[in-house]
Order: C-alpha cells, then structure tokens, then sequence
C-alpha cells in the first residue's frame, strides 16, 4: 500500500508550500511532494548549501601549518594535510649519504648543492618565523578582523602588503589598525564589486563594513566575508538578498518618501524653497539641515506644516546673513585657493577668523581680503604692540596746500578720527598719529606711498586725487587700490620716482609751459622756502615784460625778485584763489565720477531682473546708497559685485520687505478709485501675504510693487472668460454678500445642510466628508483635502479623484469591520 498524506486527493495532490497541484507518482504521495519541493530550491541557495557542506567538512578534519623537527628543530612542511608523510620525507635528510661513491669533482659539486640547500633551508626558517609573527598577529584579532586574512601577503622583501589597497603595512603589528581604516573598508567594497558585473552592482547597494565585520545596513545583520575566495563572499551577499527579512525590509524602505522626492516636492510648491535647495540637506532619517546656517528643520507629516518650518527658517534674518557670509567665504575661497595663514568659517555674528579667533562682524570680501593679509594676532600683547606703532609722534606735518619741511607742528586731535571710526581723539592728549608707521604697514606691492601726507589740521590726504582719507590701514588700503585712484593717476599722469620724489598732477586750465628764458624761474625758486616750490607749475615768465612774472592762478603779475615772489605766494589773495581752484576741481572730478558710477551700477540695476524693482528706491549719494522706501543708507563700495552684494543685505530684511507690503495697498486703493473694473470686482479679492485672494476662482494674484504690473495682473484676471463665467453662475445661485451673511448668522452644519438640499439624493451621503473651511464662504472637503466654492459641489462630487477616494475608504472601512 502507498502511503498518502493528509493533502491528496486521487492522482493529484497540493504542495503545502507553493499551494499548487502535484502529480502522484507510482500512488506515492510523499515521494512526489519531495521531488516537487527540490524545485523551489534555486540554483543559489543549493550552492550555499553545498559551500557549507564543504566547511563543515574541513572543519571536522584537523589541520596542520606546521610541524617542528624534534631532532634538527626546524619546521616541517606539511603536504595535503597528511603529517606522517611529511615527517618521512623529512626524516630523509637526517639518513648519512656515502661520499666513496662519488668521485673529487661529483663531491664538490655535492658540497655546492649542500651549501645552497642549507641557504634555503635557512631562508625558509626566516619566512616561516615570519609567517608564524602573521598568524600570531592574526590569531590574537577579533573574529571580523580574521576573515582580512587572505588580504594581507608578505612580498618578497618580507613586508606585510595590503593587496585590496596595494600598499605596504609597517611595522607588521600595525595590521589590525590598518584593516580598521575607512579606506580598506571602501576599497574591499570597490573590490567585490569588480568582481560582478555592472548590472549587478544593486545588489552590494546596503552591504558596508560596521566593526570591521561586513553587515547589511537594511536588516543589520552580519555577512560572512571570505578574503581568499570573493566570490564565496558574492554568494552569501546574494543568498542574504534573497532571504525574506530582506525582501521585507526592502519593500518598506521603498514605500516610505525620501528627503529628495520631499524635497523635490516642496521645490514645486514652493518658489523660496526652490531658491534655496542647494543649501538643504537630508538623511534617512527625513531630517533636513541647512548648510548656510548649520541648523536642523524638523520633519512633519502634514505638508503644510512642514512647508510653514522651511519658509519660517529660509525667510528669517539670520539664515539671510549667514547665507550671505556663506556667499561671500565662498568667492574669496575661490580668489585664494590653496593654503593661506588665515582660515574663515560662517558664524552666528558673522565671519570667524579660526587663527585669530576674531569675529568679522559686518563681513565683505574687501575686509576679508585685507584681513588675510594681516599677521595673525594670537595674544594681547602682539595687537597692543601694533596700536603703540600707531599712535607715536609724528616727525613731519603738511600743510593743507604746499608739502613742508617744517619742524613738526601741534596736531588737533579733536578733529582726527580714531583708527576704523568716526570718533574724535579729545582723550588722546600729547600723542599724534605716526602716518609713517602707519603707511610702512602697507604691503610693498602699493605704489604712489608718497602722495599720503598729513596736513596742518592734521587730516589724512592724498594729492594725486586732492580729497581726505580717515586714519586707519584698511581705509589707506583700500584707497590705493581702488579704481577711482587709478584713473586719476593714469589721466593725471602722476608717477612715483625711485628716489622718492612725486610728479603731481598740475591744475586745470593752466599753461604749464616751461619758461623760455633759461634759469629764470629756477633761480628764482631756489632762493625762496621750498615748502611754496610746489606753486612752480602755476607761474611764468612774462613774455613781454622780461622782469615780470604771470600768475595765472589770480592773474596778476609779480616784479619778479624773490622776496616780491614770496609775499604773493603767502598772501591771503592767492592762497584763497587756489583754494577756490581746487575746490572747483574737486567738485568737476566728483560730477565725474558719480556720473560713471550712475552709469555703471544705477543703470545696470534697473535692468537686472533681481533688482530691477529695487532700483526705483535707491538714490545714490556721495559714499552710499540712500532708500527712499525705509530711509536708511546702503554702503557703497568701488567694487560692483560688493555694492550688488551691499544691496541685496538690504533688500532682504525684514524691514524692508515690511515697508514694501504698504504699498500695493496704497496701489490698490488708487486704482479703485481710477479702475471701474477692479472697483467693482473689490468685494471678491481679498488680501493674503502672497497676494489678493479671488474668493470667485479660488485663486491667487500676485502683488507687485509698480501701479503698472499690479493693474496688469488684476485687470488680465478679471477680464479674463474663467472669472466672468464663475462670477455669472455664482450670481444666478447666489449672491455672495447673501451667503456670506448666511454662513455668519447660522452654524456649519445648518449651512453645509442648505447647500446639500439641492443636491440628488444619491450625492447628500456625501455631506459627512465637507466641514466650513477656514476662507469666509468656502468649504473644504476631508476626503480630497482641498477647498471648494459651495457653487460647485456638484461637480466636485462626480469628479474621478473624489469618487476614487471615497471606494478606497470605504474598503478600507469595510476591511476594519470585518
């Protein structure tokens, strides 16, 4: 009799695994769902099977590296695992040979082959001792650094080599350290997955090292590596793969959103998170980090919200500084690269100096460039030092119009300003800034040094463009390479000699000739002070009368002797004539530059699509930027790309952006008042922080800042054929001043109710998904999660995505129940 199991029935039977019919053979039930169960075996897990088969074989048997002769004390070598045959070919080297047999020469050539067998043996003993240190070093290793073994070989020198890394592992006790680096971890990764096609690069895609054991980052659990065969390490990563806890996790993994698919989403939605997705970061974990800011956003299920944390974050003030530190580190990183004496890092307050440890509190890439040429001050003692150096009596004191020579005079200290401020220096009795100390701190590179003087009122200023700097390195610094002092020294023609000595620029207007009699005014100069030499240029020899000479500052003609020529030059008449000259050609050089700057930054402006709205507010005065819009000054810098950057700072904050909200409301009540069309559609907008909210369509009007664009974008839609059809049907319905008062003086429920009444009755079941939304005279729908005009709840409940939802939750209700 056959034996049959409880699943047969007849010549059939059913496979309590798959669940499918299996055919009986020979009436034997059990034999054939035993030959049906050998199927479901692949071809994988029968050669893990088999692989472990052969381990626990070689596992059961002993294993011999070694044997030591107790006679000569050396290492016997085993061969296949069998010790009493090694040890019988070894014993043959102990047997005497018989040296009669072998004549003189056969004897020597006997001896010679001794002595290199002996050399060999010797050999052999070194590499077995040091083979012997690597299995000590090996043996006393945790089990997942053993399984590194068949990585680590000796060469022929003798040295530990890393085959996986190619490099040279000394000292050999430093073996385990290096298996610890993250650097053999990734190239063993990288190892095994040349080893396997490019298509089946998916499968190592979790599969990294964590304790120097090779796990699976999904289900973290140990796969057994093999350092001698990889491609016994590539099974049982495949057979791991192919496992059900595997599988699982897998498929889980794949159905929860990323922080990219997120991320990617809210750029969609939104157009500030998608300016600002380059500086957001994500893990598995869904935790996004701003990399301006070095801040987390925290996660929420609910997409409003989650869009209301980024928004909260990104628009905030000190995301825009630190974004704009970010900014400027990062185009001075690209100006500097390589190693440099100074390294910077975005801060709360600004721009950290990590070697000084001081904060650039209002950071430009002027300041930083300037910064990093400085010594690094790492103590007190260093910057009082350089103070010190600053502040030390001067040896030579200018005059306001002529260079002297003159014994040092007193210095108005309440008129002088301290180093990088506004501030008069009253306290500072008794001292006077050193402008030589404080020019020799420039960097060599400067040219024109000497055009630097100091006045009798002790005022910085520079005579190549005859205007005062404020007394500080950076300010000198940046004036003497900044264009405006170029151009005026390349139109100018000033040059700074060798020797020290200055070729100024001479005044305009002037006939600069030389004289034509030789020696005559020459002469006449060396015989007066050479503080008024520098008036040489602005005189000359009569051409008619020979003992007369012309100064064409206050056309006037001066008897032509030295003490005659000294009164006139120290008179109150030509001192306020050329007073008056260079005041003239201040203010020509300024209209100058301002009309080029006008021209290359205001114009710029109104046409770049970034400011093009900013611009109408700005004003440009002297040494800034003034706005109309929240009367405050902007810095401006010689730099363009510094002044943009200036700019936008103040674009962005708060207070400007609050000033500008007022005024698409001021714009808005102006064109009620001109517009007809926009005065009578006034009772549907309804003003948002994005925009006018259209209560009829349901949708948004952008604002704007100009009378023009927010006309145009108000009129496009209200004239538009959407508006006026939903305006007529809402008007034969209802009008919406009624429902609204209606929706005011009842609940919600009796509301929702009167607008269901006129509905099929097959649709009012529906009225339990629809609640009073949040907007005045809307409802909004829980099932579809999205606003409706109570107009078109009709068509909202035929609609596919309202009806498609409402099976799934019903099934879903109906699975609960059951």
């Amino acid at each position: 009799m056959t034996s049959k199991g409880p699943w047969a029935s007849g010549s059939y039977c059913v496979c309590p695994e798959c669940g499918e019919r299996v055919e009986v053979l020979n009436g034997d039930a059990n034999f054939s769902i035993n030959v049906h169960l050998l199927s479901h075996k692949t071809e994988k897990i029968s050669l893990q099977e088999r692989n472990l088969q052969m381990r626990m074989s070689q596992a059961s048997s002993t294993q011999y590296s070694n044997y030591t002769c107790p006679e000569c004390k050396e290492n016997i070598e085993i061969y296949n695992n069998d010790l009493v045959f090694s040890i019988g070919v070894h014993a043959e080297k102990h047997k005497p040979q018989d040296s009669a047999i072998f004549p003189d020469d056969q004897r020597s050539n006997a001896s010679d082959t001794s002595r290199k067998s002996s050399k060999k043996i010797k050999e052999n003993n070194e590499t077995c001792e040091q083979s012997n240190i690597l299995d000590a070093i090996f043996n006393a290793m945790p089990p997942g650094l053993k399984s590194h073994k068949g990585f680590i070989i000796e060469n022929k020198i003798g040295k530990a080599m890393c085959t996986i890394c190619n490099i040279i592992v000394e000292p050999k006790l430093s073996v385990s350290e290096h298996l610890k680096t993250k650097a053999h971890e990734d190239n063993t990764v990288r190892f095994l997955k040349d080893k396997i096609p490019t298509n089946l690069h998916d499968m190592l895609e979790f599969v990294s090292f964590y304790g120097s054991n090779l796990c699976c980052n999904l289900c973290r659990c140990k796969v057994e590596l093999c350092s001698l065969n990889p491609f016994e390490t590539i099974v049982n990563i495949i057979g791991h793969n192919s496992s059900k806890d595997h599988l699982t996790k897998k498929t889980d993994c794949n159905s929860q959103m990323d922080g990219g698919r997120i991320l990617k989403s809210l750029a969609l939605v939104n157009p500030l998170i998608n300016e600002n997705k380059h500086v957001i970061t994500y893990n598995v974990q869904l935790q996004f980090t701003c990399i301006a800011c070095n801040k987390n956003m925290g996660y929420h299920v609910d997409e409003n919200e989650l869009i209301k944390g980024f928004i909260a974050h990104l628009s905030s003030s000190g995301h825009t500084k630190c974004s704009l530190n970010k900014a400027i580190l990062d185009s001075f990183n690209a100006l500097h690269p390589g190693k440099k004496d100074h390294n910077f890092a975005v801060s709360k307050n600004g721009i950290l100096c990590t070697v000084c440890n001081s904060t650039i509190p209002e950071a430009n890439l002027e300041r930083l460039i300037l910064h990093s040429k400085q010594p690094n001050v790492n103590s007190k003692g260093n910057s009082d030092s350089i103070i010190s150096q600053l502040y030390t009596p001067s040896t030579s004191v200018l005059n306001s119009t002529f260079l002297t020579t003159s014994p040092r005079s007193p210095v108005n200290l309440e008129e002088v300003p301290i180093a990088g401020s506004s501030m008069p220096l009253k306290t500072m009795t008794n001292k006077e800034i050193n402008l030589r100390a404080l020019i020799s701190t420039l960097p060599k590179s400067l040219k024109n040094v000497n055009c630097i003087i100091e006045n009798n009122q002790g005022q910085v200023t520079c005579l190549i463009c005859e205007c005062s700097i404020p007394i500080s390195k950076h300010n000198l610094e940046t004036h003497l390479l900044g264009s405006k002092h170029k151009n005026k020294e390349k139109t100018t023609g000033a040059s700074n000699l060798g020797d020290g000595n200055l070729t100024l620029p001479q005044p305009v207007n002037v006939d600069c000739k030389k004289p034509d009699k030789k020696g005559g005014l020459k002469e006449l100069f060396r015989l007066i002070p050479s503080s008024l030499q520098i008036n040489m240029g602005l005189l000359k020899m009569s051409p008619n009368e020979v003992n007369q000479v012309h100064c064409s500052v206050c056309n006037s003609k001066v008897p032509a002797n030295s003490k005659n020529l000294q009164e006139h030059l120290e008179g109150s008449q030509h001192v306020s004539s050329l007073k008056l000259l260079r005041e003239k050609k201040a203010i020509q050089v300024s209209r100058m530059v301002s009309a080029a700057d006008e021209d290359i930054l205001l114009k710029n402006l109104q046409t770049d699509y970034v400011f093009k709205g900013f611009a109408k507010f700005l004003e440009m005065k002297d040494s800034h930027y003034f706005c109309k819009l929240c009367k405050s000054s902007i810095t401006r810098s010689v730099d363009v790309k510094l002044s943009r950057t200036n700019l936008l700072s103040h674009a962005t904050e708060q207070k400007h952006k609050k000033n500008l909200k007022k005024i698409p409301d001021e714009l808005f009540q102006k064109l009620k008042l001109s517009n007809s069309i926009i005065s009578s559609n006034s009772t549907y907008l309804q003003r948002h922080d994005d925009g006018y909210f259209c209560t009829v369509c349901g949708c948004t009007i952008p604002l704007s800042a100009e009378e023009t664009n927010l006309e145009k974008s108000l009129m496009s839609h209200l004239t538009g054929n959407k508006h006026a059809e939903k305006k007529e049907k809402l008007l034969t319905v209802n009008s919406v001043t009624d429902f609204v008062d209606l929706s005011l003086k009842k609940s919600a429920e009796d509301t929702i109710i009167e607008w269901f009444k006129e509905l099929p009755p097959t649709l009012q079941d529906d009225m339990q998904y629809f609640k009073r939304s949040s907007i005045e005279g809307y409802l909004s729908c829980e099932l579809c999660m999205c606003i409706i005009n109570p107009c078109y709840i009709k068509e909202h409940l035929i609609a596919e995505t309202h009806v498609q939802k409402k099976t799934e939750s019903r099934e879903s209700y109906d699975l609960i129940t059951f």
